[in-house]
């Protein structure tokens, strides 16, 4: 690629860049259904919200909608230790991140921590600022159902939640069967999922995250971040 090229590529995407930021998202909040896209945020932006599902996983949408329904209901029932950083709600079934595995303080931290992101949540949720919500849809779970348990994810946010001022993006993989966009929702793919056992793979953003995350925009971008994660791989 030739110098003059190079240039007029720099010279588009800062012009790019700068549009977005004008027209970029107050807050831009995960709903899972796993970590990637708080860590692609995180790694590619130095963008970092704490967020209610930020670093969790969903096995399916319907658990999803369901902890949305009434988020009072997560953690409800207590937390059940999963695996190494893993809990799972009891009444939800959504798995949750927590900073110890299993001792007697293990779910008390994790009930302690989520109390405070659900109100975040809701406030959020209920504020005039522009948000955006991103779910990653998994390929083995799209079939004729899937529009309209999208437009349910859509009205939990707008009718349980709360939410206003804000779009739903719903993220696929290129190999899956296409979802068009609605009125209630934007559809974008990226190439493949990183594998559930690699999110915080930083190797995997160029999969087409990249663009993504050059569409929709935060209005403000952090510095690179100086805490260190215990799953960070890179």
């Amino acid at each position: 690629m030739g110098l003059k090229k190079i240039i007029r590529n720099i010279k588009i995407s800062i012009q790019k860049l700068s549009q977005n930021r004008k027209r970029g998202f107050d807050h831009i909040i995960s709903l899972g259904y796993n970590c990637e896209v708080a860590y692609s945020f995180l790694k590619y932006f130095y963008f970092e919200e704490s967020g209610l599902f930020n670093w969790a996983y969903s096995k399916n949408i319907d658990d999803l909608i369901n902890a949305l329904k009434d988020t009072d209901n997560i953690g409800k029932n207590g937390f059940v230790f999963v695996v190494s950083g893993l809990w799972e709600c009891q009444k939800t079934f959504v798995q949750f991140h927590g900073k110890e595995d299993n001792t007697k303080n293990g779910a008390a931290e994790v009930t302690s921590r989520l109390n405070y992101l659900k109100n975040k949540f809701v406030k959020i949720a209920q504020s005039d600022d522009k948000k955006l919500y991103i779910y990653k849809m998994k390929t083995s779970q799209i079939d004729q159902k899937t529009p309209k348990k999208l437009e349910m994810l859509w009205n939990a946010l707008a009718k349980n939640v709360g939410a206003k001022n804000f779009q739903l993006l719903v993220v696929c993989e290129q190999n899956a069967k296409p979802i068009k966009s609605s009125d209630k929702y934007i559809t974008r793919t990226v190439k493949f999922f990183a594998p559930d056992t690699d999110v915080t793979n930083g190797s995997y953003m160029r999969n087409g995250w990249d663009d993504i995350f050059y569409e929709f925009y935060p209005k403000k971008i952090g510095k690179k971040p100086t805490k260190k994660y215990k799953f960070d791989k890179k």
